[in-house]
């Protein structure tokens, strides 16, 4: 479930003083709030405040929930709210507002609210390698004016891309795209040919390697941990472990295995090597 909060600031819950109740880890819902979203059985929700990546990256926080304090409902009688509004209201502390909504916001706003995890967000920096027209790879730190710095810019002898965080996967490879096709850099590197690859076979590996004679071209797809899901591995460290294997499990499966066919079969070998085994 994932759907739209009223996000409202609680006075009661700033001066609440009682012991064991830390009131900026909670979030304060009235009974009919909480049959309207769906969170009767829920004890913890994550929020955030819009659908961009970074501020899900900076801006989300998971909360206990909690009654809400009857002061509090009997505000919103003076606040002129539709019957729908009134349904989706949940209340937190100043400081938790805040972080959320930002610094200096004021009044109610309109936040996203899940108990389950629906989406998370993605990143990524692939690399490829540039070649000269004798099929000699030209090193992208050694390219004028192309620099280590930027959205496409030399890690190294590789050439990397490095796309903001997306939510969406479509937004995220377009993003990809967009740089390849119009970044100021690309010029530069326009006599090179740009050779997408796991494991180039061409060269030696002047990484200080003399024994396996290819090229490992790296990046990674980043994977963000949602903030329900950093919440749990820090109350357990079990769970965290537990997490992690079967997370990693599930990637080797639906995505290490098909994407070994990108390789061709002994350059694969030889790649495994060193670089890019299952786990």
């Amino acid at each position: 479930m994932k759907q739209q909060l009223v996000l409202v600031p609680s006075k009661k819950m700033d001066t609440n003083k009682k012991e064991d109740r830390y009131e900026d880890k909670l979030i304060r819902f009235g009974s009919k709030a909480r049959t309207h979203l769906g969170l009767i059985d829920e004890k913890m929700v994550e929020l955030w405040p819009s659908t961009s990546a970074q501020d899900r990256i900076n801006r989300s926080r998971t909360l206990k929930i909690f009654k809400a304090f009857s002061a509090d409902l009997e505000t919103l009688k003076d606040k002129k709210m539709s019957v729908d509004e009134y349904n989706r209201v949940g209340f937190v502390t100043t400081k938790t507002f805040e972080y959320i909504c930002g610094n200096g916001a004021r009044g109610e706003k309109d936040i996203w609210i899940s108990q389950s995890i629906t989406d998370t967000v993605i990143g990524g920096d692939p690399e490829f390698i540039l070649l000269n027209g004798d099929g000699s790879v030209q090193y992208a730190s050694n390219v004028d004016k192309f620099g280590a710095s930027g959205q496409l810019a030399s890690d190294g002898p590789l050439a990397e891309i490095r796309p903001e965080p997306n939510i969406s996967v479509s937004d995220f490879v377009n993003d990809i795209k967009r740089i390849l096709r119009t970044h100021p850099k690309a010029e530069t590197i326009t006599k090179y040919d740009w050779i997408a690859s796991c494991c180039w076979p061409g060269g030696g590996n002047d990484w200080g390697d003399n024994i396996r004679k290819h090229w490992p071209v790296g990046g990674h797809i980043h994977i963000g941990t949602p903030a329900q899901v950093a919440a749990l591995c820090k109350a357990s460290k079990s769970f965290q472990s537990g997490f992690y294997v079967s997370l990693c499990k599930i990637l080797d499966e639906l995505l290490a295995r098909p994407a070994m066919r990108l390789d061709h079969k002994s350059e694969s070998v030889k790649r495994r090597q060193s670089y890019g085994e299952y786990g």
